[in-house]
């Protein structure tokens, strides 16, 4: 009897110590953490747009290495208060010379899109690659697609470095000016 209790009470250590060590992790953090450092394809974008000019991506890459990218789709309402949150708090963004903003735009028409959203001309220097296709989401079917409409920061390769947007977490902000130095 002595040596079942011992078996016993060595098992549920056993279960005791696992529990403890491998809490539940949400399942968003958990896909977040799955992402990081994963390859996000801007494959099919051969420029870049801003309000008043048109630039070659390539270059666009070599002067900006790091860019936190945001998907913005044209038929999502949920997109247009994101877009906006971006203009309204443009000036409490993470800033430094290489990096820059990025909308990647899917819809019919990137100007008139901007105009009925903004109701003006954005003021602040955000960038945009568009298409009339979902060649963004049809690029990285790897990307969960709870996680491909987040903002992410990526490097010059492209690589997912910080999953998040800087204007709902401090902790984005510093994870970004972490990266980028």
């Amino acid at each position: 009897m002595k040596k079942y209790i011992i078996i016993f009470s060595i098992m549920l250590l056993v279960i005791l110590y696992m529990n403890l060590h491998n809490k539940d992790v949400s399942p968003i953090v958990k896909l977040f953490k799955e992402h990081l450092n994963e390859k996000i394809s801007l494959d099919g974008y051969s420029h870049v747009f801003s309000e008043d000019s048109i630039s070659d991506y390539s270059v666009f890459r070599d002067k900006y290495p790091y860019l936190i990218i945001s998907y913005i789709d044209e038929d999502c309402s949920v997109c247009k208060f994101k877009l906006k949150e971006w203009y309204k708090y443009a000036d409490m963004l993470p800033k430094n010379e290489q990096l820059a903003y990025v909308f990647i735009y899917r819809g019919e028409n990137l100007m008139n899109y901007l105009k009925s959203v903004l109701g003006k001309r954005g003021l602040h220097p955000f960038y945009y690659l568009y298409s009339e296709e979902f060649t963004y989401i049809a690029n990285n079917p790897h990307i969960d697609r709870q996680i491909i409409d987040n903002s992410f920061l990526i490097d010059k390769e492209n690589q997912i470095r910080v999953i998040g947007s800087p204007l709902t977490s401090s902790g984005v902000k510093e994870l970004i000016n972490k990266a980028i130095q």
